[in-house]
């Protein structure tokens, strides 16, 4: 007997544009006012250029930093679509992950003897937001992961460092080996140390 899978509906709303003065164009504050009919259930996500862009910033930078490794996305147990009986990981991303400024995944060694956890974050670099991510990371690793890399866009180890061992203090007894990147790509990226 098939096991009984709970069916459930969502929404999603795709906007692109080609406007080539704004391409990575935001338009949620745009629809901070917009309400949904009352009686709307269900949730609707949002697709944009902006949310475009971080997914394929997020596949681009995971084939360059981890080619020679296989790479799945993870599916954290965030009180949504993810069951207990469900795959926790795969190379597909469900809506309410392509909607998240948070995307974690998974990257095995060739042999599949060491697993290894990536977060990106869509969100600016401070001490506050990388803590927080910080959290995420080690919450999602449950201590059986024991290398986490971190990527945001715009972290930049000549001015961020500091402030990323600050917030790192805050978890001092955790041994993870954890390691912040930026993966928008510039002359920045020949400062970080790879594999």
């Amino acid at each position: 007997m098939e096991p009984e899978t709970k069916k459930t509906h969502s929404g999603l709303l795709i906007w692109l544009h080609n406007e080539d003065t704004n391409l990575e164009c935001d338009i949620k504050p745009q629809l901070s006012n917009v309400r949904l009919e009352e009686d709307c259930i269900f949730p609707v996500y949002l697709i944009d250029n902006s949310r475009a862009a971080f997914l394929i910033k997020i596949i681009d930078d995971i084939s360059i930093r981890f080619s020679k490794k296989t790479s799945d996305f993870f599916y954290p147990q965030i009180g949504t679509n993810i069951y207990d009986k469900e795959k926790r990981s795969g190379n597909s991303l469900p809506l309410e992950l392509i909607a998240s400024d948070i995307v974690p995944c998974l990257i095995r060694s060739e042999d599949s003897t060491s697993v290894e956890l990536v977060i990106y974050a869509n969100q600016a670099f401070s001490q506050n937001s990388y803590k927080r991510i910080l959290s995420y990371a080690l919450k999602f690793s449950a201590g059986i992961i024991k290398r986490i890399y971190i990527g945001m866009p715009d972290y930049n180890p000549t001015k961020d460092e500091q402030a990323a061992q600050l917030a790192r203090m805050h978890f001092s007894e955790r041994e993870e080996i954890i390691t912040i990147f930026s993966f928008k790509k510039s002359i920045l990226s020949l400062l970080e140390t790879g594999e």
